[in-house]
């Protein structure tokens, strides 16, 4: 079966990327069974409703709720210090406000976009297969090694205990672990996939038509905007290698190709307000850039690491590879490796983000494979042979999906609750966090274990003293001294006061209103900073104490 044309998608072509996406979805949504199975919220036990990261998903959680409240910018909740919203995942207040609309709880409205951006992403990488090839064969080849293609690290991670592997930590570069992540890693992917179909037509050979509104000039426009919005550092890598694709059209017509610039412009002129704006923030707001800083700067893996995060993929892409060096054919090569190249260069170079320049790695990586079997591997192999061994190949690049699909369950499959807590939390303090929320506002300060504080913005309108690993502004810090709170022997000790005083902030101060005590606290130590303090309610095993009775100073 053929396409009579890149870009002609059959209603059949259709039919099957929606059933594939289905089937994705409910896969993704299998872990959650056992939740069910185990019947962890007919006990004493209460589930956030996200399994995979779920740190950063009560970060996410949390911003929708804000939505919910009304708010459009986002705060950091999981922060003692008060700060301005920002425009920073300012994709969550805005699902907050659809569910304050379709009045649905914070954590269902969560899943629905997240379903809704999966398949988006699922479409948006089938079109831009169609975009490429003409014959179905690729298009499917190609979707099915970016959806399912993974590394080694399911097993090689496994066995070293080295978890720097990307294939199980970086769910950017995977579409399918995206999806089990949140929303803006599937809808960044999405809109990027739409982007490229745009750039490849631009700089294929024999295009000569220029932007307008009434072609996809508009559409690169919208999709830089959305880009910069979701997900800023997903543009640089891609701005960066058009550019350098255009220096290469000019060098090689020895004058300036206006046509290609044209394009450029569209969509990367429009990004430089938010790109003005993101940079006072992070200069300006010490709050913010804290937590974008901490949030952003994770260390890639060794080179080597690297490569075998990639395994069977890039494996298969070699032949593709070397065929573009040899070749460096204008029509999709070029721009594809070139973008390969700049993202590869950005993750090791030296700046505040490098692993968060991989998003959309396997979009490359997945064009070479794809070209690699049909012009290399394919030739090499019997005509009966070739669905055979695609029909193994494909699983076993997908080995690392189904290892973190069912990773963080195991736990709770294992009736070792205590190892999921954070994801899980003990039930009396869903009734205080209740009364909590009745209590305070955005203006109160809470504090509590570390894993009670992950749960606390996404119950509550209040911050806390320490709650997230990279979205607590001087984390390491913070947490130490909450440690030390609930461990202190002495009720005179000066860490009773300071933690409850804004003694450990980022220029500017704050003062706990409400201290939590209950499993989660104990575990850390029997404080005797509670000796300075007031029992409000009890809740079960869980108290909530108020500084109404602290001596300040």
């Amino acid at each position: 079966m053929r396409s009579d044309y890149t870009g002609h998608v059959t209603a059949s072509e259709w039919r099957w990327v929606i059933w594939i996406s289905v089937f994705l979805i409910i896969l993704a949504f299998t872990p959650f069974l056992w939740i069910v199975l185990k019947g962890i919220t007919n006990t004493d036990w209460a589930f956030m409703g996200v399994i995979h990261e779920y740190e950063n998903g009560a970060s996410h959680l949390s911003r929708i709720a804000q939505g919910r409240d009304g708010q459009i910018l986002a705060r950091f909740l999981h922060t003692p210090e008060p700060h301005d919203g920002t425009f920073f995942d300012i994709i969550y207040p805005i699902i907050g406000q659809l569910s304050r609309i379709i009045r649905l709880p914070v954590g269902v409205t969560f899943h629905i976009a997240r379903v809704a951006a999966s398949i988006f992403m699922y479409m948006a990488l089938y079109y831009l297969a169609s975009m490429i090839w003409m014959r179905v064969r690729s298009r499917r080849i190609f979707f099915s090694i970016v959806i399912g293609g993974t590394g080694f690290g399911w097993i090689l991670g496994v066995l070293s205990g080295d978890a720097s592997y990307l294939d199980l930590t970086a769910p950017e570069v995977f579409p399918f672990f995206s999806s089990l992540a949140n929303v803006h890693f599937p809808l960044t992917i999405g809109c990027m996939a739409f982007l490229i179909s745009v750039i490849i037509r631009v700089f294929r050979p024999g295009a000569n038509q220029e932007p307008t509104v009434n072609n996809e000039g508009l559409l690169i426009f919208i999709l830089g905007l959305i880009l910069i919005i979701i997900y800023p550092l997903a543009l640089i890598p891609i701005i960066i290698a058009f550019i350098l694709i255009w220096f290469l059209r000019c060098y090689h017509h020895k004058t300036l190709v206006r046509r290609e610039a044209y394009w450029l412009l569209w969509f990367a002129v429009p990004t430089l307000p938010f790109i003005l704006y993101y940079s006072v923030i992070l200069a300006y707001d010490p709050i913010v850039g804290d937590i974008w800083r901490q949030a952003n700067t994770i260390i890639p893996p060794t080179l080597f690491v690297f490569v075998l995060s990639l395994g069977l993929p890039l494996i298969v892409a070699l032949p593709g590879i070397i065929r573009v060096v040899q070749r460096f054919e204008p029509d999709g090569d070029q721009f594809m490796f070139i973008w390969l190249f700049v993202i590869v260069l950005l993750i090791y170079l030296p700046t505040e983000a490098q692993r968060r320049f991989s998003i959309g790695l396997m979009i490359p990586i997945a064009y070479f494979a794809t070209r690699a079997l049909e012009d290399f591997w394919f030739n090499l192999i019997v005509r009966r042979w070739r669905y055979r061994v695609l029909a193994i190949l494909i699983p076993v690049m997908a080995a690392s999906h189904l290892f973190i699909l069912y990773l963080p369950t195991r736990p709770i499959a294992t009736n070792n609750i205590r190892q999921a807590e954070g994801m899980v939390l003990e039930g009396d303090y869903i009734d205080a966090l209740n009364w909590l929320d009745e209590q305070t506002n955005t203006n109160d300060v809470i504090l509590a274990s570390p894993v009670t504080s992950l749960w606390i913005p996404v119950a509550t309108s209040a911050r806390v003293v320490y709650g997230h690993p990279v979205e607590t502004a001087e984390s390491d810090v913070k947490r130490q001294a909450i440690m030390a709170w609930y461990e202190a022997t002495d009720s005179t000790s000066a860490i009773c006061n300071e933690v409850l005083t804004g003694m450990y902030y980022v220029e500017r101060s704050y003062n706990v209103s409400y201290v939590v005590d209950g499993p989660q606290e104990r575990a850390l130590g029997e404080s005797a900073c509670f000796g300075n303090l007031e029992l409000q309610e009890s809740f079960g095993v869980v108290n909530i104490y108020s500084m109404s009775s602290l001596n300040l100073p």
